[in-house]
C-alpha cells in the first residue's frame, strides 16, 4: 500500500530548521525554495517538480518569493528496516500467544 506524502507549506519569508539524515530526500510540489546548510559551502534552490538528496547536518529551508510546499522523503533502507522490525514484533508476539 503507498501513501500520498505529507505536504508542508512555507510562506515567503517563512523559514524553516530541519536536521537531517543521509539519503533524505526533499521534493518540491509548488514554488521554490533556498536551502542552505551547516558545513555546506553551497545554497540550492530547488523548484516545483525537482528533488534534492539532502546532507547530513542542520538545514535552514526558506521559501523564495512566494509559497512553496514541499515533502520529506525518507531512503528505502529506512523504510524496509522498520518494516522488517514491526514484522519481528508481530512475529514474537504471535509466537508467544500460540506458545501459552
Amino acid at each position: 500500500m503507498t501513501s500520498s506524502p505529507s505536504l508542508i507549506e512555507l510562506w515567503p519569508g517563512q523559514a524553516r530548521t530541519l536536521r537531517a539524515a543521509p539519503g533524505l530526500r526533499l521534493r518540491v510540489w509548488s514554488g521554490r525554495l533556498w536551502i542552505t546548510g551547516s558545513g555546506d559551502p553551497n545554497d540550492y534552490f530547488v523548484a516545483a517538480g525537482q528533488t534534492l538528496t539532502l546532507g547530513q547536518g542542520l538545514l535552514v529551508l526558506e521559501a523564495d518569493a512566494g509559497p512553496a510546499r514541499y515533502s520529506l522523503i525518507r531512503p528505502a533502507a529506512a523504510q524496509s528496516g522498520l518494516i522488517a522490525a514491526s514484522r519481528r514484533i508481530s512475529w514474537r508476539t504471535m509466537s508467544d500467544c500460540i506458545s501459552r
